[in-house]
């Protein structure tokens, strides 16, 4: 209610709108579907009662046009091999880039505008099943990089891929860097490995016109924060955040740079709840986050390529620490990276694309418990001592993928390679000074723990993991409004057996009625998972009888040494990789319908998937009902082997579409996603609680049958604006456990009789997120500068160029944003153990109310 208000006033009180007939400029670049540039694009520009003016774009596929007038404007755009694009925008007073994306032409160049726009919606790089956000919404979107990518992952849905100029990882570059980004659902393109059901692709700003840049400041501390649930008091807090960047050219036309640095120095704080033999206790733990990223990125362009090359460092250091720990269970983990990225898009000929991409990456991670001594878990009440966690991994990795596209006649045809080198080094240390384990409070006051464990030897391992793809896809036109794909994909990867396995893909997409407003999208396919250098790093010490653990039942307490006469000490328990595993493979299929109503769009989309020969951990040494062992030699022999299932059935539904209140003009979008997930396992190298792996099927852990999501962002006037987001979801489900080892394979996960996997579920939660930002230019007037906004005009965007920088030489944001802004309790952690006074209770809640504010400094 307050933000609706908020917005009514705003609107009444500091509307208005950019007045036409200002004088304007235009930057406009033209380049294909792989972001290179087309040179000799003819470009005209239709000004309505004024006319007409036509350019050449440059050798770099530039084109500028001076002496526009503020206000909508026609520009259609040409070139030999490619299709026609036409589109409407509305220029702001001063300076105004677009850019323009030419599809390769798989059909004759002289159709109507009407055929034209269906064979747009066909293609499976057009606008149909995408959301491209425009400069204007960006802009609203949150400053700090890690809530940026939970807000775009919210919007794309669950499993959503992040890539950035084409490479999948890495961290999200400042606001101010990202040109564009997009949303895409279920793609069946044999050129993937696996995007899941959603995509998010981020194009960051060639730089190409005059030196620009930004610097950024924002500031939250917790005097206007609200209290965690939980918290005895208000828990300290405090944001501080910092970030700068610069870009220009080095040859104008022909090579840039662009800087930029991140500085993040905060600490947050967790609240831990439990229950000890002196009582229930609440604690405040500060957990400090500091992170340093620089990156350096230049680009080059040639008449036929464009180049770029990426250096990026990140060193970042962070706590945490359980939900029912005591405080000195705290975990530092430290993370220092060094990635470069080298990209070459050409145009060979006037139909063939080939795109390279080169990845190296250097990562060093180090985590290390603040204290020394044994870990003490008490089922259900409370964990103390150390938390056990010691470990360093270094990897050396170097990925390299090339895409080649050309057409002839009515196909489209891609085909490409992709391989991924990593070279790991790992010690793992965890546990290495003991761990007690208590079945209640009762037992822990007696100092009678049920298990003791302690690993006794490890040494460092090193192994190489190669994985290598290729594939061959070719999208064909069967009339304008309609087109089928069809692709296979060959992957292979070492350290496991596999045969090089095929996975064909296909889809088909039509729109039936002329107006192109109705677009009906299906496809399925096959998409192999690779075996993770991670699950193979955390076997192989196993296997090479390099690590092992002690464990003892009925230990003595502190001294595990002294537990008289029923003590007794296992036999080592060992993992191991089964010599026939091989990649698991996921079958996902979809079909999906896309309407346009008015100005809104509407996408509905319903989804399959089926995951086959998944691994899970086969312990071959269950002790018996008498709890004898087959194999006296070993405690649990866990063979990590194929033959897990699972299942989830999914519905998509999608609103996005322009606003607008009296002179108040924004963009809202709404999605939900329905779904039931069934498994067998959710983590390969958790232990089922039995050996018979059906008798462990249930609901996934990561089950959420309804999730909601929505986004507005409206422009009250020409300074202010003001977004805000609401998410919703069911809780997350969990276990039932009663506290023990009934089975007597020394894992505490058995669930009573007749109690399925997962069979309890939490709270459902919901939160709204609100940012309110004032901008100003001042400066001497510009006439023509890349500093200001890209647009990319589309279907769901808000339509034509953005307002946002003006047209002066520095312009000033300043904005206050609120997060979780009703302080509404979200609670997680719920206690399954039966018997435990916290039973069924949440043992955590998410932050209260958090308030931020910062300013940007823009030239």
């Amino acid at each position: 209610m307050f933000t609706t208000l908020l917005c009514l006033f705003a609107c009444f009180v500091l509307g208005g709108a950019a007045a036409d007939g200002a004088p304007a400029s235009l930057r406009l670049l033209v380049v294909d579907a792989a972001g290179a540039r087309i040179a000799g694009a003819q470009v005209t520009l239709m000004e309505g009662t004024r006319g007409e003016r036509s350019l050449k774009a440059s050798e770099i596929g530039e084109a500028v046009f001076d002496g526009v007038m503020a206000g909508r404007i026609r520009v259609d755009v040409s070139a030999p091999g490619f299709v026609s694009q036409s589109r409407t925008v509305k220029l702001s007073p001063g300076s105004n880039l677009l850019k323009l994306i030419l599809q390769i032409a798989v059909l004759r160049q002289t159709i109507s505008v009407a055929e034209e726009e269906q064979v747009g919606m066909t293609s499976s790089s057009g606008p149909a099943f995408a959301t491209t956000l425009a400069a204007d919404q960006i802009a609203e979107l949150p400053e700090d990089p890690e809530e940026l990518e939970r807000v775009l992952k919210q919007m794309a849905g669950p499993g959503a891929v992040i890539r950035i100029d084409g490479f999948s990882g890495g961290r999200l570059p400042p606001k101010t860097q990202i040109a564009s980004i997009r949303i895409r659902l279920s793609s069946y393109s044999a050129e993937d490995h696996d995007l899941g059901f959603a995509s998010i692709d981020i194009e960051t700003k060639v730089g190409s016109g005059g030196w620009h840049g930004s610097a950024a400041f924002a500031y939250g501390g917790d005097q206007f924060n609200a209290r965690n649930f939980f918290a005895p008091a208000k828990e300290p807090q405090r944001a501080r955040r910092f970030s700068c960047n610069l870009s220009g050219p080095i040859k104008r036309g022909k090579s840039s740079i662009s800087l930029w640095m991140y500085r993040n120095f905060s600490y947050d704080s967790a609240t831990t709840i439990g229950l000890t033999p002196s009582g229930p206790f609440a604690y405040l733990v500060r957990l400090p986050d500091e992170e340093t990223t620089f990156s350096a990125r230049v680009r080059h362009s040639l008449t036929r390529h464009n180049l770029s090359a990426e250096i990026q460092r990140d060193s970042q250091s962070t706590a945490s620490i359980g939900k029912q720990d005591l405080p000195e269970r705290l975990t530092i983990r430290r993370l220092k990276s060094n990635v470069l990225r080298v990209r070459d898009s050409a145009v060979i000929g006037h139909r063939l694309l080939n795109d390279v991409r080169i990845r190296a990456t250097w990562l060093d991670t180090n985590s290390s418990s603040v204290s020394d001594l044994p870990s003490v878990v008490v089922n259900g009440a409370f964990a103390g001592g150390g938390a056990g966690i010691s470990n360093d991994r270094s990897v050396r990795n170097v990925e390299l993928k090339e895409d080649l596209a050309f057409n002839t006649g009515r196909h489209g045809i891609r085909t490409g390679i992709a391989s991924e080198y990593a070279d790991t080094y790992q010690v793992e240390r965890n546990g290495r000074n003991g761990t007690f384990v208590f079945t209640n409070l009762n037992e822990f006051a007696a100092h009678h723990p049920a298990q003791y464990s302690q690993l006794i030897s490890d040494s460092p391992v090193t192994f190489k993991h190669l994985q290598f793809g290729a594939y061959l896809q070719d999208e064909v036109r069967l009339r304008r409004n309609l087109s089928l794909s069809g692709g296979v994909r060959w992957e292979t990867q070492n350290n496991i057996s596999m045969r090089i396995k095929a996975a064909p893909r296909g889809g088909i997409t039509w729109s039936p009625f002329r107006n192109a407003r109705t677009t009906i999208r299906g496809g399925a396919g096959v998409f192999y998972q690779w075996i993770t250098s991670e699950l193979y790093g955390y076997v192989l010490p196993f296997a090479e009888a390099r690590q092992s653990y002690r464990y003892v039942v009925n230990p003595g307490y502190p001294d595990w040494q002294r537990g008289g006469e029923t003590a007794l000490q296992l036999p080592p328990s060992v993992y191991r990789l089964d010599q026939s595993l091989g990649s698991p493979y996921l079958f996902r299929s979809s079909l999906g319908a896309q309407q346009k109503i008015g100005k809104c769009i509407f996408q509905l989309e319903t989804r399959f998937e089926r995951g086959v020969a998944l691994p899970w951990a086969n312990n071959l040494n269950q002790p018996t009902v008498d709890g004898a062992l087959h194999n006296v030699s070993y405690g649990n022999l866990y063979d990590i082997q194929n033959g897990a299932n699972f299942y989830r059935k999914e519905v998509y539904l999608g609103i996005t579409g322009p606003l607008k209140i009296r002179r108040c003009t924004g963009f809202w979008s709404f999605g939900y996603t329905g779904s039931r997930s069934i498994n067998e396992v959710d983590n390969p190298l958790s232990p089922p609680s039995t050996s018979v792996r059906r008798s462990d099927r249930g609901i996934a852990g990561d089950d959420i049958p309804h999730r909601l999501y929505g986004f507005l962002t409206l422009r009250l006037g020409n300074h202010l604006s003001l977004s805000s987001s609401f998410a919703a979801q069911s809780g997350f489900p969990y276990n039932l456990t009663t506290g023990l080892d009934d089975n007597g394979d020394n894992v505490f996960n058995d669930r009573p009789n007749g109690v399925k996997r997962n069979s309890a579920r939490g709270t459902p939660w919901w939160s709204i997120d609100s940012r309110i930002t004032w901008t100003t230019s001042f400066g001497e007037q510009l006439r023509d500068s890349a500093a200001t906004l890209e647009s990319h005009p589309d279907a769901t965007s808000s339509g034509g160029a953005s307002a946002g920088l003006g047209s002066r030489r520095f312009v000033l944001m300043v904005y206050l944003q609120a997060f979780n802004l009703p302080n509404h309790a979200r609670f997680s952690g719920f206690s399954g153990v039966l018997g435990s006074p916290l039973y069924g209770r949440p043992t955590s809640a998410a932050a209260g109310r958090r308030v931020e504010t910062g300013l940007r400094l823009s030239f």
